[in-house]
């Protein structure tokens, strides 16, 4: 099975490290069945941002050294839910040798409203637990 993640609904992607060091190497992010996002996208430049949106859509990230052929990477991912922020996740990728480094890592942020922000009401701590006022 070929390492890819898959997401559900609107997001924006955004590329905050791309690293491309040793060994001549080229980063692919592939978005596949992600509305105007979908598509190769080649070295994306730290700041790049895609609006990915479909019922369920591929991410993907490869990796060529040296113009060999591209190989896929299995990416890690980290999900986190802020009340404030909604869903975001971190998604990072890369390989690393002696003769070899690349790297790329974004930050992908949920426009679903099931997944988004929802106000925070703080408890009222005016009253004491117990006393009705009458």
């Amino acid at each position: 099975m070929e390492p890819i993640l898959v997401f559900y609904g609107p997001w924006t992607i955004e590329v905050t490290q791309l690293v491309l060091g040793a060994g001549a190497p080229q980063v692919r992010l592939i978005l596949a069945r992600a509305g105007a996002a979908d598509g190769e996208h080649l070295n994306p430049p730290v700041g790049t941002r895609l609006e990915a949106d479909g019922p369920e859509w591929i991410l993907k990230v490869e990796i060529s050294f040296d113009l060999q052929p591209f190989q896929a990477l299995e990416p890690a991912k980290e999900f986190a839910f802020d009340p404030q922020r909604g869903m975001s996740a971190m998604v990072r990728a890369g390989r690393q040798s002696p003769a070899f480094r690349a790297a790329i890592a974004l930050r992908l942020i949920a426009h679903d409203p099931e997944l988004r922000a929802r106000p925070v009401n703080p408890y009222d701590f005016t009253i004491p637990e117990g006393a009705h006022p009458a």
